[in-house]
């Protein structure tokens, strides 16, 4: 075998033995994950908690700018949490506020239930339907009490992800949002 061939088959194998890997783990100290019901977290670290008598290990969560915390029992992280979604189906998501809202006539009550689930799944597609179709424009009139409470809610849950996927400060990721929500609202007269 000459020094040539040698080479080649040791960069195969190396090649091989990369793709063979395990990815990185999502809940690693230091990544950001999503919390469905309560939004976007990064892992500041891990602990044994004494629970009922009992150490039970579990990742520290520090929420992205309120400043609070939160304690997942990490044989329940994978089920419990999910990884920041893919910058392509965060464009998908992002995609579906330019397109015309989808006005329903069902009670208020009853689409109030819907969004609130839609909201808790933490689901930045579903999330995106009802900032389509809550948001009003200036030619559009007020909003209730209550359509601005689920606008806002859903507003920060979805601008609190899609600023950790670009990698942008909340401020422009507000920005970036209501003015896609701002420009169907023209395109639309």
């Amino acid at each position: 075998m000459t020094d040539v061939s040698r080479a080649r088959a040791a960069s195969n194998s190396t090649v091989r033995s990369r793709a063979r890997r395990k990815p990185a783990n999502p809940f690693a100290v230091g990544s950001v994950v999503v919390h469905p019901a309560r939004g976007v977290f990064a892992v500041a670290a891990t602990q044994t908690l004494r629970v009922d008598e009992q150490d039970v290990p579990a990742l520290i969560l520090a929420a992205e700018g309120e400043g609070g915390s939160l304690a997942v029992p990490l044989a329940r992280a994978a089920v419990t949490l999910r990884p920041l979604t893919t910058p392509a189906a965060m464009q998908e998501a992002f995609d579906v506020l330019r397109r015309p809202p989808r006005r329903s006539r069902a009670p208020w009550a009853r689409r109030a239930q819907d969004y609130a689930a839609r909201i808790k799944s933490g689901d930045p597609m579903r999330i995106a339907e009802i900032l389509r179709d809550v948001h009003r424009g200036p030619q559009d009139g007020e909003q209730s009490w209550s359509e601005r409470q689920v606008f806002e809610r859903a507003l920060d849950r979805f601008v609190a992800e899609f600023a950790a996927v670009e990698r942008i400060g909340r401020a422009e990721a507000l920005q970036r949002v209501m003015s896609a929500l701002d420009e169907r609202a023209v395109i639309r007269r």
